[in-house]
């Protein structure tokens, strides 16, 4: 330009106002519930230009994999931004008795309809989660019947989506007879198979006395 004599003249363009965005920063939730168990869907909220903006997020429910039509309206929470970039949460609670594969969307909107986003895209998130009635199967190791031992032996039992057997290791074949313990099944030695010890979900040891394990 200089060399041929060209003169460049810079134009403006745009709004002098900072640009403005809404985004959902992360969605969380349990990827795997028991039918009829209440759980927790957290969405955190971030934005660009908002402090002092309010707004909510709308979760809608459908099955996985479908396209939308029996997409439901499940729940509606109200957000807000303070002067600093902190991220807003807002949480939900569901329940469903019946088993499936669900999909969950949370969308997000300002209360400011006069506000001009950036983009709307990533104004929404998706999660799936999957409810099932298969009870999950844990197995309780414990060197001694301590109050953290029966803490978690009583809770377990008592959950209507878990079977819970028990290797008290101070109980011996000898003597089992005359032990209860709350437990679907009560133990006196680790499983001895690969396919025995496949049956648990879970195992929870209690100060465990692993020289009793081959």
């Amino acid at each position: 330009a200089e060399r041929g004599g060209s003169r460049v003249i810079s134009v403006g363009v745009g709004s002098p106002d900072p640009q403005v965005n809404l985004w959902m920063a992360g969605m969380q939730s349990p990827s795997d519930v028991h039918r009829g168990d209440p759980f927790d869907i957290a969405v955190i909220l971030q934005g660009t230009g908002l402090q002092q903006q309010k707004g909510r997020v709308v979760l809608f429910q459908q099955s996985a994999g479908s396209n939308s039509s029996d997409r439901q309206e499940v729940g509606a929470e109200p957000f807000a931004f303070g002067d600093d970039d902190i991220p807003a949460e807002v949480g939900f609670q569901q329940k469903i008795s019946v088993p499936g594969r669900y999909e969950f969307v949370a969308v997000a909107e300002l209360e400011d309809g006069t506000l001009v986003e950036l983009t709307l895209e990533d104004n929404q998130r998706r999660r799936e989660v999957e409810v099932t009635d298969r009870r999950q199967k844990v197995l309780i190791i414990s060197s001694g019947p301590m109050r953290e031992y029966q803490f978690v032996r009583n809770t377990l039992f008592r959950h209507s989506g878990i079977d819970s057997d028990v290797w008290l290791q101070t109980i011996q074949k000898d003597n089992v007879g005359m032990v209860s313990q709350e437990s679907t099944r009560l133990l006196t030695e680790f499983p001895e198979t690969e396919a025995q010890l496949f049956e648990y979900d879970v195992i929870v040891a209690f100060d465990a006395d692993w020289a009793l394990l081959s």
